[in-house]
C-alpha cells in the first residue's frame, strides 16, 4: 500500500503519547474495527494501552470480515471455524485518534486495520482492498471517483 502515506510506527506511538499528555482526563479508548457491513466491532482499552495499539495492536478474529449483516459467520469464506477463527493483530490507523465529545465519561476513539501476524495487510480488510484497487488504477494512469448516495425509507 505504498500510495498511502502514513507516519512510521514510532511517529504514531509518539503522537499517542502526546495525545495522552494533552488529554489527562481520558481514561479509556474505544478501539474500533469496521466489519465488511460497516458495523463497528471494538474493544475498550485503558488509556495506558493506547501506544500499544499502534505498535502491537489488539487481536480480533479474521471472521470479523466473514460475517453477514446479522453478525453470523459465513463459514463458506473459510475464515470461521474451519481455520480455527484465528485472531489477527489490528493496529491503530494513524490520524484516526480523536476524543468523543458525546461520551458521558471522557473517552477517545481510534480506528483499527487488520493485518497478518507478519505485518502484511489482511486480504479481506476493506482498507487494504481499497488501497490495492487504487494502486492498480494508478498504475494505469487512472484515479477513482466515488459518489455515495444513501437510500432509505421512512415508514
Amino acid at each position: 500500500m505504498s500510495s498511502i502515506t502514513t507516519p512510521s510506527v514510532k511517529e504514531a506511538e509518539a503522537d499517542a503519547r502526546a495525545f495522552i499528555a494533552a488529554h489527562p482526563e481520558i481514561r479509556q479508548v474505544d478501539a474500533l474495527l469496521p466489519d465488511s457491513c460497516g458495523v463497528l466491532r471494538g474493544k475498550k482499552v485503558p488509556i495506558a494501552g493506547l501506544p500499544k495499539l499502534f505498535t502491537e495492536g489488539a487481536g480480533f478474529p479474521g471472521s470479523v470480515y466473514a460475517t453477514d449483516i446479522t453478525g453470523s459467520t459465513v463459514e463458506e469464506t473459510g475464515l470461521g471455524f474451519e481455520e480455527g477463527d484465528a485472531d489477527r493483530p489490528c493496529r491503530a490507523i494513524p490520524g484516526t485518534l480523536a476524543t468523543v465529545p458525546w461520551a458521558r465519561r471522557p473517552t477517545a476513539q481510534v480506528l483499527l486495520a487488520m493485518s497478518e501476524p507478519d505485518g502484511r495487510p489482511f486480504f479481506a480488510d476493506p482498507r487494504a482492498v481499497l488501497a490495492k484497487a487504487v494502486e492498480g488504477l494508478a498504475a494505469d494512469g487512472l484515479r477513482p471517483m466515488v459518489a455515495v448516495e444513501l437510500e432509505f425509507y421512512l415508514v
